[in-house]
């Protein structure tokens, strides 16, 4: 199963198929906790996706938030973790998947999954990283 939505995702997401996608991951065990936990693994990682099809990615995630909020939530969660983590681990070699998670991001808050107050308080923190006296500044 798991192969079958790596494809899904990986290989035939386009802008022509999305719906049909949709409706493939739709029909999935939602309650089955493995396959759960392989679709959050997916949507989670956009560094492994084209980095043209990250858009799409976030648009299939907001229509699954009528039916599934949770993992939703859950996705949103992650990715502002990956971005956290993407600042205290400021490695060159991850630079690519920063740049993607960050892209997730902005999608996530175009398809309005993420509100702008959280948006501000994450831009704050790539400028005020590693900076004590801007951090300051803000209290």
């Amino acid at each position: 199963m798991e192969m079958f939505i790596r494809h899904l995702i990986y290989d035939v997401l386009a802008k022509k198929t999305i719906d049909k996608v949709l409706k493939l991951l739709r029909k999935l065990d939602w309650d089955d906790t493995s396959l759960w936990r392989t679709l959050h693994k997916i949507f989670t990682k956009p560094h492994k996706l084209r980095f043209s099809n990250v858009a799409l990615l976030a648009m299939l995630t907001y229509d699954l938030q009528r039916y599934h909020p949770d993992f939703t939530i859950a996705v949103v969660d992650q990715v502002l973790e990956d971005v956290r983590r993407g600042l205290e681990q400021n490695v060159y070699s991850t630079n690519q998947r920063r740049v993607a998670t960050m892209k997730y991001l902005g999608e996530l808050y175009i398809y309005r999954l993420i509100g702008s107050g959280l948006i501000f308080d994450t831009l704050w923190s790539l400028v005020t990283f590693g900076h004590r006296e801007y951090a300051c500044l803000h209290l």
